[in-house]
Parts: C-alpha cells; structure tokens; sequence
C-alpha cells in the first residue's frame, strides 16, 4: 500500500494524506468508491494529465 501512496505523491505531487486516503478508499470500497468519486476526482486528475503534456512537449521541444 505505501508503494501505492508513493507513486501518487511522486507522480502526482499530492498530499501523503491524500495519497493514503484515495488508497484506502480504493482499497476498501473499490469500484464503487471510484464511480462515487469520479465527478469530482476527474478535473483534477485530467488537468494534471494536460499540465504534465503540455510540459513534457515544451522541454522536449526547447531541448
């Protein structure tokens, strides 16, 4: 479970308490906590997923 934690706060950059509370939701409740928390989970996480593109594609293109 703590690989798990790390890889969200390495990745991510989120809170270690964050990571340890969306892995302990997955974990308990699963896909049913994913459903339930999909609208509100799906800005932040898609927004990253822009950011990290958008950044990877300027260094690649400056380098």
């Amino acid at each position: 479970m703590e690989h798990f934690v790390g890889h969200l706060v390495s990745k991510l950059g989120l809170d270690q308490e964050v990571s340890l509370a969306i892995v302990a939701l997955l974990g308990s409740a699963g896909a049913a906590a994913v459903v339930a928390a999909w609208p509100f989970l799906a800005p932040f996480v898609l927004t990253l997923r822009g950011i990290l593109a958008v950044a990877g594609t300027a260094a690649a293109v400056g380098f």
